[in-house]
């Protein structure tokens, strides 16, 4: 019995740290706050730093680097502009596809900031 309760409390645990990762493409029509204003000029839209902390840091944190085999804390480093695009767009290895979430203007410049992490 004792067993059972582990197994069922492990089970319930991952769970919860899942669904905190990604998001369903009706989040954007479920959330009623409007996002942060940019602070540099750019278009909330197209804020780099906005569209990351809205789509990323629940699986990558907010230091970029929640994730030991997901750092991109020098992501920059190991992979091109273009190749940061792919991932975001299309995911793969553990991550969600962002291509119906983002657009690709905001893909872009999600991907350029990030590229520029070395």
């Amino acid at each position: 019995m004792r067993s059972k309760l582990l197994l069922l409390s492990v089970i319930v645990t991952i769970s919860i740290v899942l669904s905190g990762c990604g998001g369903s493409d009706n989040d954007a029509v479920n959330n009623t706050t409007p996002p942060p204003a940019a602070d540099n000029g750019v278009t909330t839209a197209a804020n780099p730093e906005t569209l990351y902390k809205q789509n990323c840091t629940s699986c990558h944190g907010v230091n970029l680097n929640q994730m030991k085999k997901a750092d991109l804390t020098t992501v920059g480093a190991r992979l091109s502009k273009d190749e940061i695009a792919t991932k975001i767009a299309k995911g793969g290895g553990g991550m969600i596809a962002f291509e119906k979430k983002l657009d690709t203007t905001e893909i872009d410049a999600l991907s350029e900031w990030l590229a520029a992490k070395k």
